[in-house]
C-alpha cells in the first residue's frame, strides 16, 4: 500500500472511531461486513437532522459473502435515496472484497457530506473546494494576528521539509481562542515535531479533539490534503461551535453598511416571509397530525376486522377439508359434503377487503405521510428558521407541542409501530392461509378433469363446485401476490414519494446572522413609539412609513404583517358619543373634527376601526419562540 493509502487509511479509521465510539484497527476489514457503516450512516443521520430513519442491517450477524453483500448493497441504496450521496461509483462488491481506493474514496465522500451538513454553507451541496475556502479563511483571519504566512492550501503549506510551520498554526489558534491554555512564545524553531506532539496531545486530552493525524503526516515533502482537511476541520468544529469562542472578525471585509431605513425594510421583508411560512408550516402540520391521526384509526379497524375475521372463521381447516384430494369412488357425495361454500365465500370477502385496506395504506398512505409530507415540513420549517436568522432573531421559531416536528415523528413512529404490529399478523395470517391444502388446489383440479370426462351427466352441486374452485384459485393467486408485496422491506411507492419530495422541495440556503441585528433596531423604534401597545391600523401603516425609506412602503405586505401582530377589540361606542366627542367647543384645533371622522371612516373602510394593535407584545412573541 502506498504511503498516502495509509495515510489515509489511518486518518480515516479514526474519524471513523470517533464517530462510532468503537475502536478501529483496520478500515478495510471494519467495513467489509457492513455493520460498521450503518452505524455510521446513522450517527451522520442524527448529527446532521439529513434523515429521520434509523438505517438496520439486514443481517445483523453476516457470515457468508452473501449476507455481507446485501448489507453494504442497503447501506449504499440508502445514501443514494435518502441522503441524496452520489455512490454509482462503487458497488458492494467494491467494499467486500477490500478495494482500498474505492472504500477510501466512500469514506471521503461520506466526510464531506458530514461536514457540509454541520458547518455554515453558501448551499446545501457544499462542495470540497467551498469546505477548504471556509477553512482557509477562518485560518488565515486567526494567523494575522501573529504575522504568519498566509495559507493556500492543505499540502504543501503544511510541510515542515518545506521549512512551513503548521505547529505555529496551531498553536496561534489556542493562543487566541484559549489564551493561557499555552504560551504561543514558547514553541521553538528547531523543535517542529516536538511541538506538534505537544500541540495534538493538548487538543485530545483537554479539548477532546480527536487526534486524526499524528505530527509525521506534517513531516513530508507534501503532505497529504486529506488528511490535513480531516484534522484541522476538526478544530474549526470546535471552535465555531463553542459557546465561549472569541469570532475573528476579517478586518478585510470593508462593506459599506446598509443605511438604518434599509436594513429595516429588509428585516421587515424577512419578517412577513417568515410570518408566511410559519403560517404554511402550521397549517401543513395541523393537517399532516390530522392525517396521521385519521391514519392510525383506520389501520386500527383494519386490526380489529383482521381479529374478527381470525375468530369467525376457521379458515385453514375449512380450506383443508375443501380443497383435499379425493379419497372415494362416490366423489359427487364426498364433494357435495364438504363445508359450506357459502361461509368460505363470506370469508374470503372479508379476508379480501382486509388485505385491501393495509394494502392501501402501505402503498398510498404511508409513502405519501413519511416520504412525502414529513420531507417537505421540515423544509418549511428549516425555512422559517434561516428567515429568522437574517432577521437577527436567534431565537427562531419554537411550534406549539402539538405541531413541533419532534411531536409529529414520535406520532409517526407510533403509527409505523403499528403497521409493524398489524402488518406482522396480517403476514402470519396470510402464511397460515396459503400453506393449507389450498396449494394443492391444482392436484384436485387434475383429479376432477379425468372424472368428469368419465360422467354423462353433471349434477347441479358438481357445477357450484367447479365455480367455487374457480373462485379459490383466483383468491390462492391474490393470497401469493400480497405476501410477496408485504416481505417487501420497500416499496416502489416509497420510491416514487421520495423522487416527488426531492423535486418538489425548496430547502433554503443557511443564511449569515448580520453583525448588526436588525431585529434590535427596530425594537428600539418599537419602545420609541409613542402608545405602543394601543395602536390603529392605521398607526400601525404611518408607523411603518416613517421607518422604511421613502417609496417602498408600498412593496411590504402590510396585511400578512397585521395579522400576526397581537390585538384587542375596542368596546364599540355609539356613533352619537364620536360626534360628541368631536364636537366639542375645548378643542384647540380647528380642523380636529375633520381629521378625527377621517380617522374613523378610514379605520372603518379598513374593517379594523375597533381593533388596537399591540407592538410591544409583537416583539416579545418574536423573542419567545416567534410565538405570534
Amino acid at each position: 500500500m502506498s504511503s498516502w493509502a495509509s495515510a489515509q487509511e489511518r486518518t480515516m479509521a479514526r474519524w471513523l472511531s470517533s464517530k462510532i465510539n468503537t475502536p478501529i484497527v483496520d478500515l478495510v476489514s471494519a467495513v467489509g461486513d457492513g455493520l460498521v457503516l450503518v452505524q455510521l450512516i446513522n450517527c451522520i443521520s442524527a448529527e446532521t437532522g439529513a434523515s429521520s430513519y434509523i438505517l438496520s442491517p439486514v443481517h445483523p450477524r453476516p457470515t457468508f459473502r452473501i449476507h455481507k453483500l446485501e448489507n453494504v448493497a442497503d447501506v449504499l441504496q440508502f445514501c443514494r435515496l435518502e441522503l441524496k450521496i452520489n455512490t454509482c461509483n462503487i458497488s458492494a462488491e467494491n467494499i467486500v472484497d477490500g478495494d482500498v481506493k474505492l472504500i477510501l474514496g466512500m469514506i471521503w465522500t461520506l466526510f464531506v457530506f458530514a461536514t457540509s451538513q454541520s458547518m455554515s454553507m453558501k448551499n446545501e451541496t457544499s462542495s470540497v473546494a467551498e469546505i477548504k475556502a471556509i477553512l482557509l479563511k477562518w485560518l488565515n483571519n486567526v494567523c494575522r494576528r501573529r504575522a504568519l504566512p498566509v495559507l493556500s492550501n492543505f499540502n504543501s503549506d503544511w510541510s515542515f521539509q518545506r521549512m512551513r510551520r503548521p505547529d505555529l498554526v496551531f498553536a496561534c489558534i489556542l493562543d487566541t481562542f484559549l489564551p493561557g491554555l499555552v504560551t504561543y512564545d514558547d514553541f521553538p524553531n528547531g523543535k517542529m515535531l516536538a511541538n506538534m506532539e505537544l500541540l495534538c496531545n493538548v487538543a485530545e486530552t483537554k479539548l477532546g479533539i480527536a487526534p486524526l493525524a499524528v505530527p509525521e503526516d506534517f513531516n513530508m515533502l507534501v503532505p497529504d490534503e486529506k488528511c490535513i482537511i480531516f484534522y484541522v476541520l476538526q478544530w474549526y468544529l470546535f471552535f465555531e461551535s463553542a459557546d465561549d469562542a472569541t469570532v475573528v472578525q476579517d478586518s478585510d471585509n470593508d462593506a459599506v453598511p446598509a443605511s438604518p431605513k434599509d436594513s429595516i425594510l429588509s428585516f421587515l421583508s424577512s419578517l412577513i416571509s417568515a410570518v408566511k411560512l410559519r403560517n404554511r408550516y402550521e397549517t401543513m402540520s395541523l393537517r399532516l397530525v390530522n392525517h396521521i391521526n385519521n391514519a392510525r384509526s383506520s389501520l386500527s379497524r383494519t386490526e380489529e376486522s383482521l381479529e374478527r375475521c381470525i375468530a369467525s372463521y376457521n379458515m385453514s381447516c375449512e380450506l383443508n377439508q375443501y380443497c383435499a384430494e379425493l379419497s372415494t369412488s362416490d366423489w359427487e357425495n364426498e364433494l357435495a359434503g364438504r363445508g359450506n361454500s357459502v361461509h368460505i365465500t363470506n370469508a374470503i370477502s372479508s379476508i379480501r377487503n382486509i388485505m385491501s385496506q393495509y394494502e392501501q395504506f402501505r402503498l398510498q398512505v404511508k409513502p405519501v405521510l413519511f416520504h412525502q409530507d414529513l420531507p417537505e415540513l421540515k423544509a418549511l420549517f428549516k425555512s422559517v428558521q434561516a428567515e429568522l436568522k437574517k432577521c437577527g432573531i436567534s431565537s427562531g421559531y419554537l411550534p406549539s407541542k402539538q405541531l413541533s416536528l419532534f411531536s409529529i415523528c414520535d406520532r409517526l413512529a407510533l403509527l409505523d409501530q403499528l403497521d409493524r404490529q398489524v402488518g406482522e399478523k396480517l403476514q402470519a395470517y396470510v402464511e397460515e392461509l396459503r400453506w393449507t391444502k389450498l396449494q394443492k388446489l391444482g392436484s384436485l383440479v387434475s383429479m376432477l378433469h379425468s372424472t368428469l370426462h368419465q360422467q354423462k351427466s353433471i349434477s347441479e352441486p358438481l357445477k357450484a363446485f367447479v365455480d367455487s374452485i374457480d373462485m379459490l384459485s383466483s383468491f390462492k393467486c391474490e393470497l401469493d401476490v400480497f405476501g410477496e408485496r408485504i416481505r417487501q422491506k420497500h416499496t416502489t411507492a416509497e420510491l416514487r414519494a421520495i423522487i416527488g419530495s426531492a423535486e418538489s422541495l425548496d430547502v433554503p440556503d443557511t443564511p449569515v446572522t448580520p453583525e448588526q441585528s436588525a431585529f434590535e433596531m427596530f425594537k428600539a423604534l418599537v419602545a420609541a413609539e409613542q402608545n405602543q401597545r394601543n395602536l390603529s391600523g392605521s398607526d400601525i401603516r404611518d408607523f411603518l412609513k416613517r421607518i422604511v425609506p421613502v417609496g417602498k412602503f408600498s412593496s411590504l405586505d402590510v396585511s400578512s404583517l397585521l395579522q400576526a401582530i397581537p390585538t384587542r377589540r375596542l368596546l364599540v361606542r355609539s356613533e352619537s358619543d364620536n360626534l360628541m366627542s368631536y364636537a366639542s367647543d375645548d378643542s384647540e384645533d380647528s380642523g380636529s373634527v375633520f381629521e378625527e371622522a377621517q380617522r374613523q371612516l378610514e379605520h372603518k373602510l379598513l374593517g379594523n376601526y375597533n381593533i388596537l394593535y399591540d407592538l410591544d407584545a409583537f416583539v416579545t412573541r418574536m423573542e419567545n419562540g416567534f410565538k405570534l
